[in-house]
């Protein structure tokens, strides 16, 4: 049996400094897996992941950023070296900067 997961991903930004550039608000998370499977196993009735659900995030995210790499690269928009190091910044300033996290809150476009 397979198992398709998807993680929806909404971030909002802010350009309120007038500087061109924008800035991080807030992030909102959500898990859904398909119908055949116990949601129950992967999120909470409160609507945030159990332990099985966080793992899935992550796996998840992880695989969708490292095919997004490689799909760059192979229609020759961005280095995928240059890129990983691009990502690892922006990993580490998301640590810096504050911004608010939901992950059982996801409003529909």
């Amino acid at each position: 049996m397979q198992a398709i997961f998807e993680v929806i991903v909404q971030l909002t930004v802010t350009d309120d400094k007038g500087d061109d550039k924008t800035r991080p608000v807030s992030t909102q998370i959500a898990l859904n897996a398909q119908s055949n499977l116990d949601r129950s196993a992967y999120v909470n009735p409160d609507g945030t992941p159990t332990e099985a659900g966080g793992k899935v995030i992550t796996e998840t995210l992880l695989k969708g950023i490292v095919g997004h790499i490689h799909a760059m690269k192979e229609i020759g928009i961005r280095d995928d070296v240059e890129h990983v190091r691009y990502i690892i910044d922006k990993i580490e300033d998301g640590f810096a900067q504050v911004t608010e996290v939901s992950i059982d809150k996801l409003t529909p476009l």
